[in-house]
């Protein structure tokens, strides 16, 4: 539901696409996938890899 919200908040000027979906915690490929996509990873209450510095 959220992913469809997401879409239609695109408009002629910009365009929202989303790149992955998942449940879970945020992971470290998700972060390359993210970088590698010039993308920006939202997620809801969920947990960071400690690894990582937020």
């Amino acid at each position: 539901m959220l992913a469809q919200l997401l879409l239609k908040l695109s408009t002629d000027e910009v365009k929202v696409q989303l790149v992955y979906t998942a449940v879970g915690g945020i992971s470290e490929s998700n972060v390359n996938l993210a970088i590698a996509s010039k993308a920006v990873i939202i997620g809801f209450h969920t947990r960071v890899d400690a690894a990582f510095p937020v």
